[in-house]
């Protein structure tokens, strides 16, 4: 069993020095708030139980420090209709990073298949068996093609896992040596993507073998789902109750780089159809990152010229640009919620993130919404149907760079005056965001 440790992270606010952490039910439900903030913020707007709920016009946040494993860096990738958060956090060195589930007011590390590292990189929308986690980790075997398969820039071998009752249970390949886990439904169907025995003599470096997007039901091998048109490979990330899942197809190559796999965005049908959901323009970093149980879809895509990427959403046939926040180059969604509000993060040519929520047709800056703080949030990785969001902040004083919780509040806060003009990132920060996000294709520059 992996070693459960005690969360106690503060809530990022001026007006209060502490947080107050409470219980949970068993169930997985909160009482009021499983992150509750001090009474110094109650008596500045407060939360009351409707309040974090969520609703469609909420616009102001209490943030929680999630905190990490004993390193500097944490993220939250993924956050369910309980609350329970998932992510990647550094041990103490920042040598490396390892799953991590933050639930229950507890933080739980979820180990590694016998490697050095191990993530959660994707939503993992599960609330039927919340137990349930998918994510990706190093094996303890040299992988014999040195193909860096799971992004993490070690030499392993990389293994999609499924989480369940505090261990870790390997998922095959297709046949080859790869595979990699992004997302598990309630009914455990879990999808990623694995690799297959060919080799494909056109694969771009360091990739040899062909992969192809698969689903692991319960207790089965796994199946693969199709590329779409003339493409060779193709990956999942994301799957909906219903069984419908997104993802992307394109050109072999390195699954963490935007030139390869990801000349089409598409959602594949329970019966392993898939869909292709159009372009803005371009014909790469195209790649649908999440779907809700309305079968509407979000991700990335390149405008015309392949110069940059913005993030879009996909709705009853029509793929929809999405922009980005005023003065930056590019854009991705990442979290959807069956209230159709996305968040995810736009950013700058030199890669100066900022988290954004997009609703009602706008996209704002989530710096905007939360209490003045040291805390600049950099990317919002998911977002719940209560409109609990997750994420990552930078410490601007301590350089630390940690997961974040935002839980809405009632009322609304002073304006963050402080960041109403974007933050230049220290090189050291972005080179941290870029390394530890290098998994996700979407992170990559081109």
């Amino acid at each position: 069993m992996n070693r459960i440790s005690r969360f106690a992270g503060p809530i990022a606010c001026a007006c209060a020095a502490a947080a107050i952490l409470v219980g949970w039910h068993n169930d997985g439900s909160s009482l009021v708030s499983g992150f509750a903030p001090s009474r110094a913020m109650a008596a500045n707007g407060g939360v009351s139980s409707s309040s974090v709920q969520g609703t469609h016009s909420s616009t102001h946040y209490y943030v929680v420090d999630l905190g990490t494993l004993g390193g500097s860096f944490s993220v939250a990738n993924s956050i369910n209709n309980r609350g329970w958060a998932a992510g990647l956090a550094t041990l103490r060195g920042n040598a490396n990073v390892h799953a991590v589930l933050w639930a229950n007011a507890q933080k739980v590390d979820l180990g590694t298949l016998g490697g050095p590292n191990s993530a959660v990189g994707w939503p993992v929308k599960n609330d039927r068996d919340p137990g349930q986690i998918a994510g990706f980790s190093d094996v303890a075997q040299t992988d014999p093609l040195a193909e860096h398969f799971c992004g993490f820039g070690s030499p392993n071998l990389c293994a999609g896992f499924r989480w369940k009752n505090y261990a870790l249970t390997a998922l095959p390949p297709l046949g080859g040596n790869n595979s990699f886990a992004a997302s598990v439904n309630g009914a455990g169907a879990v999808v990623g993507f694995a690799e297959t025995a060919v080799h494909a003599a056109t694969c771009g470096a360091p990739q040899v073998l062909d992969y192809y997007a698969a689903i692991w039901e319960a207790n089965r091998r796994p199946r693969a789902l199709p590329p779409a048109h003339d493409d060779t490979v193709s990956q999942a990330v994301s799957i909906n109750g219903a069984g419908v899942a997104a993802g992307a197809s394109g050109p072999c190559g390195p699954p963490n780089n935007v030139r390869y796999g990801t000349a089409h965005a598409l959602l594949w049908r329970h019966d392993g159809s898939p869909i292709d959901l159009g372009t803005l323009g371009g014909s790469t970093a195209n790649i649908a990152t999440a779907v809700n149980e309305g079968g509407d879809a979000v991700g990335q895509s390149a405008l015309a010229g392949n110069t940059t990427y913005h993030a879009f959403r996909w709705q009853q046939g029509t793929m929809s640009d999405l922009g980005t926040l005023p003065g930056d180059f590019l854009s991705e969604a990442l979290g959807l919620n069956d209230k159709k509000q996305v968040v995810g993060y736009s950013s700058d040519s030199s890669g100066n993130m900022r988290g954004f929520i997009w609703q009602n047709g706008t996209m704002t800056d989530l710096n905007l919404l939360v209490p003045r703080s040291n805390l600049y949030l950099v990317y919002a990785g998911d977002i719940n149907d209560k409109g609990w969001i997750v994420g990552q902040a930078v410490d601007l004083k301590t350089g630390r760079a940690p997961a974040v919780l935002l839980i809405p509040a009632q009322g609304s806060f002073a304006p963050n005056r402080r960041f109403a003009s974007k933050v230049i990132l220290p090189e050291s920060i972005r080179r941290q965001l870029r390394e530890n996000h290098g998994f996700r294709p979407s992170i990559m520059p081109f």
